[in-house]
């Protein structure tokens, strides 16, 4: 059985101002967060943004994904958040 090697990126995404520090994958959408506070929503069918959330006041520090649905995300400012149907309203 041979081995596949990729020698390119298939996709850049740019959006962050600051380190990303997590990821996060949720049906078809790739979700990051990182030291901007921010947590972005990315469409990996069209390879752009397609929501930011601001739910915290300090880096995000990690993420993690249950069912194609929920999303946690937790943060140096203290706090969890918890995010819901399809990742639009936060907890």
């Amino acid at each position: 059985m041979s081995k596949r090697v990729v020698r390119s990126c298939a996709q850049t995404m740019m959006g962050h101002s600051e380190w990303v520090r997590a990821v996060a994958l949720v049906g078809y959408q790739i979700v990051t967060a990182g030291n901007d506070n921010s947590i972005k929503v990315w469409d990996m069918r069209k390879g752009c943004c397609v929501q930011t959330i601001l739910a915290h006041k300090h880096w995000v520090t990690s993420l993690a994904a249950a069912g194609g649905q929920w999303l946690a995300s937790t943060s140096f400012d203290g706090t969890i958040k918890v995010a819901s149907e399809l990742i639009r309203n936060v907890i």
